[in-house]
């Protein structure tokens, strides 16, 4: 005789939770983006700080290129941040 094979449990997945209605599906990748454009607008309007510091001492050309630099940076910032979409956190 030959005993049948034993049958293991099935065991039941637990329901992932749901974001709330008017959530992101992936609000922890967003908020990282997020910090990553305020850290280069906080570069970008330091580097232009600098750049207006070096000028204002003297007429140097680097310091031209920095506040540019910094300016075009800033601006690219601003859209960035503006292209992220509205605050799930409101």
């Amino acid at each position: 005789m030959t005993e049948a094979p034993a049958r293991k449990k099935k065991r039941k997945k637990r329901a992932k939770p749901k974001a709330p209605a008017g959530a992101p599906a992936r609000a922890g990748a967003e908020r990282g983006k997020d910090l990553a454009v305020q850290r280069l607008m906080a570069l970008a309007a330091t580097v232009a700080v600098v750049g207006l510091y070096l000028v204002g001492i003297s007429a140097s050309e680097i310091g031209a290129w920095l506040v540019i630099a910094g300016a075009l940076a800033l601006a690219f910032g601003i859209h960035r941040f503006g292209r992220l979409g509205i605050d799930p956190g409101r």
